[in-house]
């Protein structure tokens, strides 16, 4: 996150799309593994070898898989479409060919500031330095416009006004 937030700030707009995409993947990963890495952390302090490996391997699996299928991990429902929304537009920002020509890079950042604030939220250690880079944006300070079909939701509101 702070190369993608240091790339915007020398106008770097095409790197900084494709750090903040790579940033929604390891907070995603993370917050899907935070359980997990709790375990690891007490199994360590018993030294428990057996256990530590068993728990190892299902965090090196979970963080194997593929972004969509992480987000699907997400329990909220208006958080996951948001996840995934913002992992097409990250992907946008990485391939040759735009699909959403609407929507840039602040489109991204606050979708990202939704999936930080509930992972903040239900995970403190998962997601309050990630929340902590993206306040700091400004256009974070308050969402104007999102992607078509959140905006008009009257639940899509409940969410905004967490970020």
């Amino acid at each position: 996150m702070d190369q993608a937030s240091a790339a915007e700030a020398y106008r770097l707009n095409l790197v900084a799309g494709m750090g903040y995409r790579k940033a929604l993947e390891f907070l995603a990963k993370d917050y899907a593994v935070y359980d997990l890495r709790l375990e690891l952390d007490e199994a360590k302090e018993a030294g428990d070898q057996a256990r530590m490996d068993k728990i190892s391997a299902q965090i090196d699996e979970i963080t194997g898989k593929w972004l969509s299928e992480i987000l699907q991990m997400i329990p909220d429902p208006l958080t996951k479409e948001a996840a995934k929304r913002a992992a097409w537009l990250g992907n946008d920002e990485t391939h040759y060919t735009r699909v959403w020509t609407k929507h840039d890079v602040d489109d991204l950042k606050r979708l990202l500031g939704i999936v930080a604030n509930y992972e903040g939220a239900e995970r403190p250690r998962s997601g309050s330095v990630f929340i902590g880079h993206l306040n700091s944006c400004s256009v974070m300070r308050r969402p104007s416009r999102m992607l078509p079909s959140l905006s008009s939701s009257h639940a899509w509101m409940r969410v905004a006004s967490r970020t």
